[in-house]
């Protein structure tokens, strides 16, 4: 215990009397005595002036608040380690609510980019199986204007472009349109009008399709970038979890440490302050003439 220590530092004891000295450790043997049996103690110190006892019991009054100090220090360490402990698990419900929520929302945003991209596809796939015939279609209607412009113009077509026209059999059907009206500038006229109007509803059918194709892409490049960035956020939310368990983890050992400190401290603790508050009862009520040192409130 530590208040022997101060007791020999305080007293040096021989065969006839008591005197105060500081340069002489206490033997182990004196320790002995006074942790086995504070009244043996007292009997030692029986006929020490009334100011050694009164300094001895200072110092014993002292060590007491030195004790209370230790138990209160220790019991405040609880306490603040079981408050951070519970903040710590508030804190890992918050961010596991906020990860919950995170992950739904990836879950929404990539049924919603599931949806764009199916619609994608079918736009693109419907773009992708019109356009060849299409494009031939425009391709034969610019030839067909081109020979009857060069009719109406007085201008005989090319052999090769009639070859190439009659290649198909739309463009057979069309040189026979061709063969019917090249007499007749009026019905020339009409007819290129309508071989027009088929090229330029081809042309839109096309261009229609093609621009479905690339609005579906734009909005299902907008649904990936979504779901990208809920990704992020659920990930940011996993490792905030992650570190908040840590953290409770820490402040568990920080309890449990701080809890054995006064599990095993306070018991010694309270038993050293009790046996001094018995020496200091003896010593006061045997000492002679002694004037009682000021008692601390506790």
């Amino acid at each position: 215990m530590l208040f022997f220590f101060f007791i020999g530092a305080c007293l040096s004891l021989n065969q006839d009397i008591l005197q105060p000295i500081t340069s002489v450790r206490p033997s182990d043997s004196l320790i002995s005595v006074a942790k086995t049996n504070p009244r043996v103690l007292v009997e030692m110190l029986n006929g020490a002036d009334p100011d050694t006892i009164n300094n001895i019991v200072a110092i014993l009054r002292s060590l007491i608040q030195d004790g209370l100090k230790e138990m209160s220090d220790m019991k405040e360490a609880v306490n603040n380690a079981t408050k951070l402990r519970d903040a710590m698990k508030v804190e890992l419900r918050r961010v596991r609510v906020l990860e919950g929520i995170a992950q739904s929302e990836l879950r929404r945003v990539n049924l919603i980019k599931a949806e764009k991209e199916g619609i994608y596809n079918a736009a693109q796939d419907a773009y992708d199986a019109a356009e060849p015939n299409l494009s031939k279609e425009i391709n034969t209607l610019n030839k067909v204007l081109d020979m009857l412009e060069d009719l109406l113009l007085q201008n005989e077509p090319e052999q090769k472009e009639l070859i190439e026209l009659g290649s198909s059999e739309k463009g057979k059907a069309y040189l026979k349109l061709i063969a019917n009206v090249q007499a007749n500038p009026e019905k020339l006229e009409k007819v290129i009008g309508f071989v027009g109007t088929l090229k330029s509803q081809a042309e839109s059918t096309l261009e229609g399709l093609r621009l479905k194709a690339a609005d579906a892409k734009s909005v299902l490049d907008q649904a990936v970038g979504v779901c990208e960035r809920a990704e992020v956020a659920r990930l940011t939310a996993k490792q905030a979890v992650a570190s908040a368990l840590d953290a409770v983890n820490r402040a568990e050992g920080s309890l449990k440490a701080a809890t054995q400190a006064w599990n095993t401290r306070e018991p010694i603790l309270t038993s050293e302050n009790k046996t001094l508050k018995e020496v200091i009862e003896l010593l006061l009520s045997t000492a002679d003439n002694t004037t009682p040192a000021p008692q601390p409130t506790d």
